[in-house]
């Protein structure tokens, strides 16, 4: 069996690995033309077959890089395979070789997978001995057809962290992706540009978290504490309404109205899930008797929580009137414009989906 030459030596006819066949084997002889030698055809095939078993096997060809002038090296293409000089085997990320365009300008050239940190190759055990993917680590995912699935085209849909329509607090002011606030305005469009959210909604779970525009507008206004001079105590249009509106026909979405409103865990004071509750306070009653001096025992009128006159006129003879004093909360506690626990300001927002494109 003859042996192929890794280029054709001038002027002759034989075949070669880098030019094939020469021009010159394309010529009649009888034109000056040299007739291909059989023997070659012979190596040609068995080559073909050997390289066939080879790859049927499982095998995968050396990695081949410059070796003087008769061997500039190889082009590898992105995906190629190549075993290096550790015997360990690559995948090529990006193509390289002495043929491949530069970004910059020029070649890329050979470039060794032993030891190259320019990303152009990959260790397959490195590829492949990725753990579960996390959110700093890129790896591998396992679909489970819940939180992981594939789509029909072939994608892989992850399921989102937040539930679909769920209230959630954040610390960040910047509104997330897919997220709107929760301060009862009005979201146009929201059945084209949310649509997971606008058909959840409309399930018998959905229908759980909605409420009709006349009730969400009674909420928002409702008084829960009439004082004893006449005033009242209520939402005032800010707050109190834990609920969507959704309008079928304009295809809008009225959002939640959570301002000034902290969640508390439901079942205690019959405070249910999803029910909405002003601000009290513990009642602190009391009286303290006091001796009015003034004429005709006006001078001294009761004032803060207390009320009534609860007088008794006649003292040893005298026209003194008994009265309460009054007295101050903030004496002993904080005070302020109303009843609050410690807590910290979060930007309320509902999860309706990354919008449609």
């Amino acid at each position: 069996m003859v042996e192929i030459p890794a280029t054709t030596p001038s002027g002759s006819g034989l075949l070669s690995f880098l030019s094939g066949w020469p021009f010159l084997t394309g010529i009649p002889p009888k034109a000056g033309g040299i007739a291909p030698r059989r023997e070659f055809f012979n190596a040609v095939n068995l080559l073909l077959s050997q390289h066939t078993f080879f790859q049927q096997s499982g095998n995968i060809y050396p990695w081949q890089g410059k070796e003087g002038d008769a061997q500039p090296g190889l082009n590898y293409l992105k995906g190629a395979h190549v075993l290096g000089s550790d015997s360990e085997e690559y995948v090529a990320l990006h193509p390289s070789g002495p043929d491949v365009p530069a970004s910059g300008g020029g070649f890329v050239g050979p470039v060794d997978p032993v030891g190259d940190e320019s990303g152009i190759w990959v260790s397959i055990k490195a590829l492949y001995a990725a753990g579960i993917a996390t959110v700093e680590d890129v790896g591998l995912v396992k679909p489970d057809g819940v939180t992981i699935t594939i789509k029909p085209d072939g994608t892989i849909s992850a399921a989102s962290k937040y539930d679909l329509c769920e209230f959630y607090y954040f610390r960040h002011p910047t509104l997330k992706p897919g997220f709107q606030p929760a301060q009862g305005g009005l979201v146009a469009n929201a059945a084209t540009l949310y649509p997971k959210a606008w058909a959840y909604l409309q399930t018998s779970e959905g229908q759980k978290l909605c409420t009709t525009e006349a009730e969400w507008q009674a909420m928002t206004t409702a008084i829960w504490h009439t004082n004893a001079d006449g005033t009242t105590v209520g939402w005032n249009g800010i707050g109190g309404a834990p609920f969507y509106v959704q309008d079928l026909s304009a295809g809008t979405l009225r959002m939640p109205d959570l301002r000034g409103m902290c969640v508390v865990a439901a079942g205690f004071d019959s405070l249910g899930v999803g029910d909405a509750q002003g601000d009290q306070g513990r009642n602190a009653a009391g009286a303290v008797g006091a001796i009015d001096m003034s004429t005709g025992g006006t001078g001294y009128p009761p004032s803060g929580p207390f009320y009534g006159s609860k007088t008794r006129t006649g003292w040893q003879g005298g026209a003194y009137i008994f009265r309460e004093t009054d007295f101050s909360l903030e004496r002993v506690q904080p005070t302020g414009p109303a009843f609050a626990p410690r807590r910290w300001g979060g930007l309320a927002c509902c999860c309706l989906d990354i919008p449609a494109s």
